[in-house]
Order: structure tokens, then C-alpha cells, then sequence
């Protein structure tokens, strides 16, 4: 046995040219050492050997970063699995740590390899998607779970909703906050986030929802699954950005009596970039200050007292342009009318923008669908531990205040939860300063007239038409008042909202759901019908795709980003002169190696089984990718070929680039005269050379004669006479076993 220096032997100067780019050990290096097996003592004997090295440096530092010294052994492997599977630590933070533990020198590709091997898996996408669902239905059997899919089989949309979300909606349903993220998987699937406020004044997550688009058909089906699964009487307000898709999918679902309010933070965006986009308004500063003062208006005088000098300061363009898209949905955005109704104090969806942040500091772009959302049920489930934990402090401690002692906040504090305790000891505060403010009692009901205006309180002191009650639903300042002077005590109980009680606080962990079994549905997604539809829609929807179609163009490199966006200007190009265009894929396969395979009816199917009972599970496996109903017919891409035994092979051929698809030749005597023309093949740039004489090719198709799929090009077949000797000789033919017969 002869043992030799890593850097022996003589490098190699060939190749395929696959990566030209090359580094190589070898440099003809003489050190040796060399053994022999003695059988009498079982043991090697060294028996010549050479200790010197030559054409390469020897030192232990050079010798600590050979491969074989860096590379982490199975034990040194396992101390990244929870860093990297659970914490997802910082590529840097990890190489430290691994580089203290272990004192081996790493390099950023030796942690990268170290992070694949840990999260990577032969499994398909589909598969481990079943899998992160199954898990739900384990943890929570009351869970409910829709995929949706395209007419094509493709996933359009995954909506999850835990029992305890669903909980959290049925104690907490008046207000409902509704913001999508972007950005947080590799399908480009938007996220969107359902949010109530529950009775400690904090947020609840009570849905998630991803679709591959926002268009009116994916909105109008997420919203009319959230609204299958909870109902829809009991909301009051949605509180949402201005898209008109999402507005229109809420008013179809939801009840005719839930308002729609458009968050403050997206109005104020869209007016002053409308106001920017003007040319003919020179004072857009002034502008802009009046629409903010239009949206703070206190009343309807002091708004069209601003609307009039809008129209006068602004031009006509951009005034035709509000009152078109503004004026008329007041209710949505100008303050005094939105808290006319029970929204909680909010006037934006920072709530949800809020949630967002903290799950974009975990998801990342480049996720699978599934890992995404094992991480984001795990930040839920932190959300559902802090819940918890009020919930055991409110059940173990009393709440008290030192900022007042008066009897009506000792009987806030223990009927109401601390947060809504809170809300009365300043509206109690503010009483206190309010000296100017006069009471009168017109025989029924109470009128408070203070700097702000008039509110009226009812008799039994149980509401008021003020900002504060109508959109809280707590005590406010003028019952306090009234109350003050009459003498009257004030009912607690009834003049407080039922949410913010202790009685009304969900238990927690959740209650037994009344949904019993697993809940996981299928549907398909209809598309929407064109040929009847405006060029207005057309357009939406085209834009909803060329949206898509400009994050994957921003998101390559360099290069690759020149490409696509001279591919974009081709096809621009051709429609722009009518002509009819088709794409050939020029590498890989149609799908990606990400993509989800043909057939995922078995692993939803393993769900199902694993779960509950398949009569209780509302699936429907036509929806699912690849499926086909028993005794269909498969589907082609090609009308089949018969009686053509000779073209065979042509069959099974797959060209490069391309994804593998059935072709239909003719006949071999109808191929003389196309090969003659120099027919080119489709998916390729090959054209086979001019055919000779038909009479000596005649038997050499006959025998089915295939091109290869490389770039060899057919010999050019000799004479008649000369053919006998070249036969006689046998020759085999480029890419082919068959042999040419005897002429």
C-alpha cells in the first residue's frame, strides 16, 4: 500500500467545458509512504517512504484548512441543527459559534453547506406541506384549513385558522383589521392578516390567508371562506387600505350593516401622491394641508367650509379627481363621520402593520411555503402564551390604581379588565377639568354643552353621543358629569361594552371547539370570464400579473435582469404588430425544481386519513395538482401516432430546454422534400444538411433513422454504386444502432 502527499499526481487538462473555472490539488508533489501487510504480526510495515514535499508550501495553518480538517463531523453538525432549524440564527453569529465549539477554521460556504444539508430535503414541496399541515391537525384537531386551486391544478390560495383564532373572533367580532404582506415565501404568494382587539386592548391574530393573487376573484374567495367559517352578523366595522378589490369582496360577503373605513395612514399616501402627480397645482404644500385638515374635520360645516375652498384654491383636473373619488365616500375616511361608529379608537391598520414587522423579521423571501408557515404558527403561538399570562393575571391578582379611589373605579376594577379600567380613570381625570361645561335636562335625557359641542346622555346614564363612547363603549366624561350632579350612580355594568368584562375574556388554553372534526376543504378557484368583461377589467387583471411579473424581474442579477427585460421589449414588440406569440423554455424544465409534482392527491389524501374519519373531512381531491377522476382518459400534449413503427424513437425524444412532449412525424416519403427545404425542428436551432438522391435514403428511414439530440449532423449518404461497399463494411451510424441493408 502506497500512501501518497495530497498534492501528488499531475493535474488534468480536460473536460466538458461544464464550469471552466477550476482549482485543483494536484501539482506532481513526491512525498510517499510506503507499506507492506506482514501476516506474522498483523500490522503494516513501512518499508520505503520519502518525507519531502515539493512544489507546495507545508505549514500546520495551511494544514488547518485543508477540506478533509474543516469538514464538521456528525456530532459537530448536530450543535447547528437548533440554531438553524429553531432560532435561525445569523449566518455569522453561527460560524462563531461553531468555529469556539469546534476550533476548526470555517468559511462562510462551509456554514452555508452546513445549513443546507440541515433544512434540506429530498422530500417534495407538496409533501412537506402535508406534512407542516398534518402537524397542525395534531396540535390542534379543531383546526380549519382550505386550499384552494386553479381550474390548472396550481395552488391559488391557503387559508389557516386555528380554534383559538377562531375563538378570539366569536368573543371579539365588532372590529375587524385587514392588511396583506408581501415577501415572505418563494411562491411570491401575499400573506394576508386578519386582526381583532380583544378585551385587554390587545391584538389578536384571528386568520391567515396567502394567494398567489389580489385579484376580485382570490379577495371574494378568501373573504367568503373567513365568512363560511365564523359568520358575519355580529362585525361592525373592517378597517382596511384603499383597495377597491378588497372593499368590493367585503361588501359582498359581509353584512349590509358592517361599515368599511379606509386606514388614515394609506388615505393621506394616495391624496398627497395624487397631489404630487398634478402638473397645474403650483402650492401643493398648501394643498396638501388643506385635504389633511379636510380628513381631521370635527363636523359637517367645517368640512364644507374646506371642501368650497378646495374647489377654489385647487384646479380643475384635480378637483374633478376628488370629488370623483373622495367626495362621495365620506364615511370612509373623514374622522367626525368614521366615529360615528364602533372602531375601537382605530383609525389605521397599524395594528396588522405592527404583526407584519415582526413576522418579516422571520420570514424571509426565499422560504418554502412550508417553512413559512411553521414559523409563523410559531410567533402565534408566543402571541397565545402572552394571552395566557394576562389571563392568569387577572384571574390571580386584583387591579388597582393610585391615581383615583372614587367608588366608581373600584367597581370598574373588578367587573372590567385593567385596560378598560384605565380608559375611565382619564375620562374621570378629564371630568375634573371640564369647569365650563353646563348640564341640562330636558325632561328624558341629559345635554352636556361643552368647548367641543353638545352631547346628549340617556336617562339611565348608559350612553352617550360622544367620540369616546360611541367608538369604545366605555364611560366617558360626560356620564361622569352628569352623575356628578344629579347624584346618580352609574351602572357599570350596563353602560359598559360586554367585551371589555372579565366574565366576556376567552379561556384560555382554547375552549373544546363546537366545529368537531378537522376541517380541511378543498376548492377550485373559477377564472374569471373575459369575453364579455370591459377593457377596465382586462386591465386590472393584466396588472395584477405584470406586478407579479416585476418582482421577478427586479429580483435577479445584473445580467439576468438585462435578459428578461429585452425579452419583456420582444414581446412588447410583437404585440404591438399583432403577431401571435409562443415560449419554448431554453433550459431546465417548465416547472422548476421548486415546484410541487403532478400528482399531490395521495399526500392531501394521507392528511385526511391521518387526521379524522374521511367522512368528515370535506375534501375534494379533483382540486388537487395532477389528479385525474377514475377512468379519464391521461392527457396528452399530442394527437397519438399510429402505424408509424419506423419513427419510434422520435417519441420519447426529449429536445433541451424542454419539458418531454409526444411529436407526430409523417410519413418517411413526405420527408424527403421538407429535410430537402432544411426543416428545423422544434426547441432546437439543429437543421439536418440537404438530403441526396431520394433512392438511397429510401431504406435508411425506412429502418426508422434518428437525429441525435446533439449537434452531429447526418453524413452525406455517397452513390448508388459506392453504397454496396460502404454497406458490405457495416458502418454504424451516428446515434443509432441501425445498420443500412445491402443495396
Amino acid at each position: 500500500v502506497t500512501y501518497k502527499c495530497k498534492h501528488a499526481g499531475m493535474p488534468r487538462h480536460e473536460g466538458k467545458g461544464l464550469r471552466p473555472n477550476q482549482r485543483t490539488t494536484k501539482v506532481d508533489c513526491t512525498a510517499f509512504v510506503k507499506c507492506s501487510a506482514k501476516k506474522d504480526i498483523q500490522k503494516l510495515v513501512i518499508v520505503d517512504v520519502c518525507l519531502k514535499h515539493s512544489n507546495h508550501e507545508v505549514s500546520e495553518a495551511i494544514y488547518r484548512h485543508y477540506p478533509q480538517n474543516r469538514r464538521l463531523t456528525a456530532e459537530e453538525a448536530l450543535l447547528a441543527a437548533e440554531p438553524v432549524n429553531e432560532l435561525q440564527s445569523n449566518p455569522s453569529l453561527l460560524r462563531s459559534f461553531l468555529q469556539n465549539k469546534t476550533g476548526k477554521p470555517l468559511t462562510a460556504k462551509d456554514i452555508e453547506n452546513v445549513v443546507a444539508r440541515l433544512k434540506g430535503s429530498k422530500k417534495p414541496d407538496v409533501d412537506q406541506l402535508a406534512e407542516e399541515i398534518k402537524e397542525i391537525f395534531r396540535k390542534d384537531p379543531t383546526a380549519a384549513v382550505t386550499l384552494g386551486t386553479s381550474e390548472s391544478n396550481e395552488m391559488e390560495l391557503l387559508f389557516i385558522q386555528t380554534t383559538m383564532m377562531a375563538q378570539f373572533y366569536e368573543k371579539f367580532p365588532e372590529v375587524l383589521l385587514l392588511d396583506g404582506t408581501y415577501r415572505t415565501n418563494n411562491l411570491k404568494m401575499a400573506l394576508f392578516v386578519f386582526m381583532v382587539v380583544d378585551g385587554n386592548g390587545c391584538s389578536q391574530v384571528v386568520a391567515y390567508c396567502f394567494v398567489s393573487s389580489e385579484d376580485l376573484v382570490h379577495m371574494d374567495t378568501m373573504m367568503r371562506t373567513f365568512v363560511g367559517l365564523q359568520g358575519m352578523q355580529k362585525t361592525k366595522c373592517v378597517i382596511v387600505d384603499k383597495d377597491f378589490k378588497e372593499i368590493r369582496a367585503i361588501r359582498d360577503n359581509f353584512s349590509p350593516d358592517t361599515v368599511i373605513q379606509l386606514c388614515e395612514f394609506h388615505v393621506k399616501k394616495a391624496l398627497k401622491r395624487a397631489v404630487g402627480s398634478s402638473k397645474t397645482d403650483n402650492d401643493k404644500k398648501m394643498l396638501n394641508g388643506l385635504l389633511e385638515r379636510m380628513i381631521h374635520a370635527p363636523n359637517e360645516e367645517v368640512y364644507q367650509d374646506l371642501k368650497a375652498e378646495l374647489d377654489r384654491t385647487a384646479s380643475k383636473s384635480f378637483t374633478e379627481y376628488f370629488n370623483k373619488n373622495w367626495d362621495g365616500i365620506q364615511d370612509m375616511w373623514v374622522r367626525y363621520r368614521c366615529d360615528r361608529h364602533f372602531n375601537l379608537g382605530n383609525n389605521t391598520t397599524n395594528r396588522v402593520e405592527c404583526h407584519n414587522s415582526k413576522l418579516k423579521a422571520v420570514l424571509k423571501a426565499n422560504d418554502k411555503l412550508h417553512a413559512t408557515l411553521k414559523s409563523m404558527l410559531k410567533l402565534h403561538s408566543i402571541k397565545i402564551i402572552e394571552a395566557e399570562h394576562r389571563h392568569a393575571l387577572d384571574a390571580t391578582t386584583t387591579f388597582f390604581t393610585y391615581r383615583s379611589s372614587s367608588d366608581l373605579i373600584q367597581q370598574c376594577s373588578s367587573l372590567l379588565t385593567p385596560f378598560a379600567t384605565q380608559a375611565v380613570v382619564c375620562e374621570e381625570e378629564r371630568a375634573n377639568k371640564m369647569a365650563g361645561a353646563s348640564i341640562a335636562n330636558d325632561g328624558e335625557d341629559y345635554s352636556v354643552t361643552t368647548q367641543r359641542g353638545v352631547y346628549e346622555v340617556l336617562y339611565t346614564l348608559a350612553s352617550c353621543t360622544c367620540r369616546t363612547f360611541t367608538t369604545m363603549g366605555v364611560i366617558c366624561r360626560h356620564i361622569i358629569l352628569v352623575s356628578w350632579q344629579t347624584g346618580r350612580a352609574i351602572d357599570v355594568a350596563t353602560a359598559t361594552n360586554s367585551r371589555w368584562k372579565k366574565a366576556s375574556q376567552p379561556y384560555l388554553p382554547a375552549e373544546v371547539s363546537n366545529r368537531g372534526a378537522p376541517q380541511l376543504q378543498c376548492m377550485q378557484l373559477k377564472e374569471p370570464d373575459y369575453s364579455t368583461a370591459s377593457r377596465g377589467a382586462k386591465y386590472t387583471h393584466a396588472l395584477c400579473l405584470l406586478k407579479d411579473i416585476g418582482d421577478l424581474v427586479a429580483e435577479c442579477g445584473s445580467e439576468e435582469f438585462k435578459c428578461r427585460i429585452n425579452l419583456i421589449k420582444k414581446l412588447k414588440a410583437f404585440w404591438m404588430k399583432n403577431k401571435t406569440v409562443e415560449i419554448w423554455c431554453s433550459s431546465g424544465t417548465e416547472s422548476g425544481e421548486d415546484a410541487f409534482p403532478e400528482d399531490c392527491s395521495d399526500t392531501i389524501a394521507r392528511i385526511s386519513e391521518e387526521s379524522t374519519p374521511s367522512s368528515h373531512v370535506r375534501t375534494s381531491l379533483s382540486c388537487l395538482p395532477g389528479y385525474q377522476s377514475p377512468g379519464a382518459e391521461p392527457q396528452s400534449h399530442a394527437e397519438p401516432v399510429t402505424n408509424t413503427p419506423e419513427i419510434v424513437s422520435w417519441q420519447s425524444h426529449q429536445y433541451p430546454g424542454t419539458a418531454p412532449r409526444p411529436l407526430a412525424m409523417p410519413a418517411a416519403q413526405p420527408l424527403t422534400p421538407v429535410s430537402s427545404q432544411g426543416y428545423q425542428l422544434p426547441g432546437i436551432a439543429l437543421q439536418p444538411s440537404p438530403v441526396p438522391a431520394a433512392q438511397p435514403l429510401t431504406p435508411v428511414l425506412s429502418q426508422g433513422y434518428e437525429f441525435p439530440g446533439t449537434a452531429l449532423k447526418p453524413p452525406p449518404v455517397p452513390a448508388a454504386q459506392s453504397l454496396a461497399a460502404v454497406s458490405s463494411q457495416g458502418p454504424q451510424f451516428p446515434g443509432t444502432a441501425l445498420k443500412p441493408p445491402p443495396v
